[in-house]
């Protein structure tokens, strides 16, 4: 795969990295005007557990991108998501057991950040690019 496009499919993935952190931001304002302290910081909580798995399973999955790197590129996929899963239930089991938390909205703020991968698609994807990139 030519470097351009290597650095394209990178970029691609940073860019959904980016938009579900936005997105668990965003979540956790709302959250926290919304509701008390406690409830905010188990919402940001549960984006946490979400998004560093998914950010180490990004940085994983696209080491390697292209058609020579094949094997490598299913290994690291695979071993991208051992990894991604693994810490996900280590992240839960800590947050529950060490933290004081508000198991719903843990749980909701890690649901619904989770949607963000069905929402980034949506919007980042080449067909169906907004008006201005907006």
């Amino acid at each position: 795969m030519s470097g351009s496009l290597t650095t394209e499919v990178r970029l691609k993935a940073l860019y959904f990295v980016i938009f579900q952190t936005g997105f668990v931001a965003l979540l956790t304002l709302k959250s926290g005007f919304f509701f008390d302290k406690e409830t905010a910081i188990s919402v940001l909580l549960g984006g946490i557990i979400f998004l560093l798995p998914n950010a180490l399973f990004t940085a994983m999955a696209f080491m390697f991108v292209g058609a020579r790197h094949r094997k490598y590129v299913v290994l690291s996929f695979y071993l991208g998501e051992v990894v991604k899963l693994s810490l996900t239930a280590i992240m839960f089991i800590l947050a529950f057991a060490l933290l004081e938390v508000v198991p719903l909205a843990l749980l909701l703020g890690f649901v619904l950040s989770t949607l963000t991968q069905w929402t980034a698609s949506i919007f980042l994807s080449n067909k169906n690019r907004m008006i201005n990139g907006c």
